[in-house]
């Protein structure tokens, strides 16, 4: 008969890895939302006043979220200064799941796609890496 420490001790096991093989597809899908900046990696092109907005940031009023559907489609909703826009669009992954492409609605934004390294991501946090070596932090909001 075997013992119930190990059998546990193996369920535990092949749950984590079944949790750690999720593709960043996969991981991406949900709600997150903006936590702040990373500056460690910055280029010197960052001015000093630009660091200092992005070091100050709070997203105690609403900020931004990020709304990633497994239909492919985004929706990002930004609750600034009593003001809500809300932006929709679609998203892909390219460079075998390391780059985010955002490709927003024609009439909403000028740009017609962006690009963001993937820096980090796990189920609860998201790292992307834009202009300048500036990395976005988001944290994923549960349910």
């Amino acid at each position: 008969m075997y013992d119930m420490r190990f059998v546990s001790s193996i369920l535990l096991m092949l749950f984590l890895l079944a949790c750690s093989n999720k593709s960043n597809e996969e991981l991406l899908v949900g709600e997150w939302k903006m936590e702040g900046f990373d500056l460690s990696k910055a280029d010197t092109s960052v001015g000093e006043r630009q660091r200092e907005v992005m070091e100050s940031f709070n997203n105690k009023d609403g900020g931004l979220v990020l709304k990633f559907a497994a239909d492919k489609s985004l929706q990002t909703v930004i609750d600034a200064n009593g003001r809500k826009f809300d932006m929709r669009g679609t998203y892909s992954l390219a460079d075998e799941g390391n780059t985010l492409v955002v490709q927003m609605e024609e009439d909403q934004i000028e740009v017609d796609e962006e690009r963001s390294s993937i820096v980090f991501l796990t189920s609860d946090t998201l790292k992307l890496q834009v202009e300048q070596g500036v990395i976005i932090v988001y944290s994923k909001n549960p349910g």
